[in-house]
């Protein structure tokens, strides 16, 4: 049996000509649309101002580049989406007029690709943040670039031939199913692992460094009290690493610059485990595929949106404020690790 692109909805929206009849949510509505399409295209802009103006200064490039150009996708992305058909709204209400109407496919794509350019973005940062602090809390397998590009592309690939299904067959809706769960899922896995990861690395160093000062105000005036000291810091130095080194491996010394992109970092994991969690009741609640179809009220639709689009947009702007630090700090920084790589090597 043939499917009609018109004849679903894949996921419920409000009844578009009675709400844009509501003067107050019209408006609200319109602000939302023009407001997030300006906030992503200015997230698009920096994004490119920062791969042309700083690219060359940061130390492993590639992930520089890979991150900032996710950033401009997302941006670009969400920008015309808000722009040109927000929220598969323009054919219903005739916006460009009764004989143009815009595809679905490119509706649905537009908004779908937003999803795995948050998650790639961060997973990418989760690879060059730890990959500079040597942290091995799995196996080297598991968050090798090629398993993470391999997952990456896997979320693309997904997200593009399930959005193609959905627009062309409105039937086959729960097909969505499969992309939301992989965002979930995915998702979940790479921000609790930074946050773990993260945590672990900032309680060793704060630990470490406060037993380190505790040590050093105590040196004695004496030779003997000196000698003593040295080998109690040495003792409870290596206690202390020894705790950590079952599960984590880094360097001693990690630049400041890297461990406040760990702390600043820790919010983005936080903001999408937030993401997810809305996802999820997009998912299972009544704005989700699973819902039976039916037009939610026009309100409660719009604040969910926003929220949305807001964490999404707080998640992206974290994650671009973290890669693009001032130039001299960053210099600085990858200059250090560079130096202390090399050393190893």
């Amino acid at each position: 049996m043939g499917c009609d692109i018109e004849s679903e909805v894949p996921e419920p929206s409000p009844h578009w000509i009675n709400s844009s009849l509501i003067t107050a949510w019209w408006t609200a509505f319109q602000i939302h649309n023009y407001f997030f399409a300006c906030c992503f295209f200015i997230l698009a802009v920096y994004a490119v101002y920062s791969i042309l103006c700083y690219g060359k200064t940061i130390f492993k490039k590639h992930f520089y580049f890979a991150i900032n150009s996710l950033l401009l996708i997302l941006g670009l992305d969400r920008s015309c989406f808000l722009m040109i058909d927000p929220y598969e709204s323009a054919n219903a209400l005739y916006r460009y007029g009764n004989e143009t109407r815009i595809s679905p496919v490119a509706t649905r794509l537009l908004f779908g690709l937003g999803y795995p350019c948050l998650t790639s973005a961060f997973t990418i940062i989760f690879l060059a943040i730890f990959n500079c602090v040597r942290v091995k809390i799995i196996s080297p397998k598991l968050h090798h670039p090629a398993v993470i590009i391999g997952i990456v592309v896997t979320h693309f690939l997904i997200v593009i031939t399930v959005d193609i299904t959905v627009a062309l067959c409105g039937k086959a809706r729960s097909a969505l199913i499969v992309c939301q769960s992989f965002f979930i899922i995915w998702g979940c896995i790479i921000c609790i692992a930074y946050l773990i990861c993260s945590y672990r690395i900032l309680a060793f160093t704060n630990s470490n460094s406060k037993v380190l000062a505790s040590l050093s105000a105590a040196n004695g005036s004496s030779n003997i009290h000196e000698q003593k000291n040295s080998v109690r810091k040495r003792s409870l130095s290596n206690k202390i690493s020894k705790t950590i080194s079952t599960s984590t491996s880094f360097h001693k010394k990690i630049p400041k610059t890297v461990h406040k992109s760990l702390k600043i970092t820790f919010l983005a994991a936080l903001l999408g485990l937030v993401c997810i969690a809305l996802n999820c009741y997009s998912l299972f609640g009544i704005y989700g595929v699973l819902a039976p179809p039916h037009f939610p009220d026009p309100w409660p639709w719009l604040i969910y949106q926003t929220i949305f689009r807001f964490f999404e947009l707080a998640m992206a702007g974290v994650m671009a404020y973290t890669t693009n630090s001032s130039k001299k700090k960053r210099s600085d920084t990858f200059k250090s690790l560079s130096r202390t790589s090399l050393s190893k090597g």
